[in-house]
């Protein structure tokens, strides 16, 4: 089922949404069914999943969206998948309310990936760890929220500048 949500790979490396599938979706009276979005998480992989998750977020289902980063991110191969899909997913568990889980997914991030040197890597982190630091905000740990975007700050500064970022 997943394959038929996310665009076709052809033999070229290039992907291909055919026009039936188009214009049948555009068609469609309804979202897809509780059990078709189950289908789509049972059957996603790595390369589906984020296809899969931000259909279930446009459609406000974040729960969905949660459960499918969560196997993407668990079958991740290396950091910067597992980053970009533990990210979507700690998005995905505050949205539906789930704030502390959210937080905890982060930390497991930052434990995992927090040292990696890969510019795409530290961005997601990063990101990651302002979605953190807004949750803390929200409610009401304001040191802890700092705590998190200076780290993000610092974090994206060596990004963008290297090791030599001046303290300011």
């Amino acid at each position: 089922v997943a394959g038929t949500i996310a665009p076709l790979n052809g033999n070229d490396g290039m992907y291909r949404v055919y026009d039936y599938a188009v214009t049948l979706i555009a068609a469609a009276p309804h979202e897809p069914s509780e059990a078709a979005w189950h289908a789509a998480i049972a059957s996603a992989t790595s390369f589906t999943a984020l296809t899969v998750g931000v259909a279930a977020t446009k459609a406000g289902l974040h729960v969905v969206a949660e459960r499918v980063y969560a196997v993407a991110s668990s079958s991740a191969v290396g950091d910067g998948e597992y980053a970009l899909y533990t990210c979507a997913r700690a998005q995905a568990l505050h949205l539906s309310g789930r704030s502390d889980q959210a937080i905890e997914t982060v930390q497991e991030m930052v434990d995992r990936c927090g040292d990696s040197q890969d510019p795409g890597v530290r961005m997601l982190v990063s990101s990651a760890q302002i979605l953190q630091g807004a949750v803390h905000r929200e409610a009401g740990r304001t040191s802890a929220a700092v705590a998190c975007f200076n780290t993000a700050k610092d974090r994206l500064e060596t990004v963008a500048f290297g090791d030599d970022v001046d303290e300011h």
